[in-house]
C-alpha cells in the first residue's frame, strides 16, 4: 500500500474522547479540522472552535483559551529558549486573527522552532510593530 494513502483501521467516537481524564477541560463541541502529524503519524489534532461553543453554548465545560493553546503549542517546540518562547507568545497572542497560530500549528515540529524564530526577528526588525499591536489593544 501507498505510504500516502488513507487506511481506516479504527473509528473513535467524540464521547470516548470526553471520558478520558486529559479531555475533562475542552469543551463538549464538535470537533472541527483534523491534523495529521507529520512527525507522529499516528497522531490527529483537531481544533476545538470557541465561536462554535459560544454560539450553542455547553454550559457543563469551560472553554479552552487560545493563550493557554499557544503557550502549549510553544512549550512543545525543543530547543526554544525561554525569551524566545515568551516574545513567541507575545506575537501570537496578540494576532486576533489566529492565522500566524494557525500556520504555525500547520508545519510539522521540526521546522517550528525555525519558523518562531523568522517570526520574532521580523517583528523586531520592524519598528511599528509593537507600536502598533499597542495602538490595536488601545482600541479594542
Amino acid at each position: 500500500m501507498d505510504d500516502m494513502t488513507w487506511a481506516m483501521d479504527a473509528r473513535l467516537d467524540a464521547t470516548q474522547l470526553w471520558s478520558l481524564d486529559g479531555y475533562k477541560g475542552l469543551p463538549r463541541v464538535e470537533l472541527d479540522i483534523p491534523v495529521v502529524s507529520m512527525d507522529e503519524p499516528d497522531a490527529i489534532f483537531f481544533e476545538v472552535c470557541e465561536k462554535h461553543h459560544e454560539k450553542h453554548g455547553d454550559e457543563t465545560a469551560a472553554s479552552a483559551s487560545p493563550e493557554a493553546a499557544i503557550l502549549a503549542a510553544l512549550q512543545a517546540i525543543p530547543g526554544l529558549d525561554r525569551d524566545d518562547l515568551l516574545k513567541a507568545y507575545r506575537i501570537l497572542a496578540h494576532d486576533n486573527s489566529g492565522c500566524r497560530f494557525r500556520a504555525l500549528m500547520g508545519l510539522p515540529m521540526d521546522f517550528r522552532k525555525d519558523c518562531v524564530l523568522m517570526e520574532i526577528k521580523a517583528s523586531e526588525a520592524c519598528i511599528l510593530c509593537s507600536l502598533c499591536s499597542a495602538d490595536l489593544q488601545l482600541k479594542e
